[in-house]
């Protein structure tokens, strides 16, 4: 292929690849205005939003999933236009073929080519590990609502099956004495 070919070739696909990037980074958005309206039905414990909101998660992931197929593909398109070893960089062993690891390098080949599409594609690059971390941030925080959730009804469970009469009665006389008590209720209704 002669070199005009060749880098119309390499333009053509490396904007394709940032059309990838810009694509997935939107879907990533997406699902972190999902995951905070989620966190506020988790707090106002909305079932039916939370239930409406994982049905969306779930279609903008099947989306993301089919950008981020594009993207493996086309950073290993990419990779074979600044390819210094004629032989390919493969991605190193655990990882992912067309992953954040093998961009990074494809990145740093493009920026010692001299190819000016290296500052956009570093610049994506950066938005969408931003855009992750933050996704990450806010699922990480209703996870937390979750097993708080989860905790407050596996204690609320016990109080009500009485496990907790084994430890003494709450709100019985001389529950907060701190000794155990003998009472089989857990609310003295006397008072």
């Amino acid at each position: 292929m002669n070199d005009g070919r060749r880098l119309a070739a390499w333009a053509s696909s490396a904007e394709a690849l940032c059309q990838s990037l810009e694509e997935a980074a939107a879907h990533v958005q997406t699902l972190i205005d999902l995951a905070e309206r989620k966190q506020e039905a988790l707090m106002n414990q909305d079932r039916a939003a939370v239930e409406q909101i994982v049905q969306e998660a779930e279609g903008a992931l099947a989306q993301l999933e089919a950008v981020e197929s594009r993207r493996a593909f086309l950073i290993q398109e990419c990779s074979r236009f600044v390819d210094t070893k004629g032989d390919g960089e493969a991605a190193a062993e655990g990882e992912r073929p067309g992953g954040q690891g093998e961009l990074r390098r494809l990145i740093e080949r493009v920026r010692e080519a001299g190819f000016p599409e290296a500052q956009r594609l570093e610049a994506l690059f950066v938005r969408m590990a931003e855009k992750v971390a933050s996704l990450q941030r806010v699922n990480e925080n209703n996870a937390f609502l979750l097993q708080y959730g989860l905790a407050h009804t596996n204690l609320l469970i016990k109080a009500l099956t009485g496990d907790a009469e084994r430890a003494g009665a709450t709100y019985a006389p001389g529950a907060d004495s701190g000794e155990p008590t003998n009472r089989t209720r857990i609310l003295d209704r006397r008072v």
